[in-house]
């Protein structure tokens, strides 16, 4: 398994900020399909409702991406 560096962690959430950023302002029946596009909901996973889930949730999509982003340099 490829090694994440905080540089790679670093660059990766803030590749994820500004995907969360693009939805900003978009009505939220489109954001609603734009995340139905791409995620799966049949277990509620992405369902926030504290500030901890927030914070597990960023965590976990910033690993993905960082695991995501090592890959494609290889």
């Amino acid at each position: 398994m490829p090694t994440i560096s905080e540089d790679v962690q670093e660059t990766c959430l803030q590749r994820l900020m500004a995907t969360m950023k693009f939805t900003e302002g978009v009505p939220p029946d489109l954001v609603a399909q734009m995340i139905t596009k791409f995620c799966v909901d049949q277990l509620d996973l992405l369902c926030v409702r504290t500030d901890a889930e927030k914070l597990l949730l960023l965590a976990a999509l910033n690993l993905v991406e960082c695991v995501a982003y090592v890959g494609a340099k290889q």
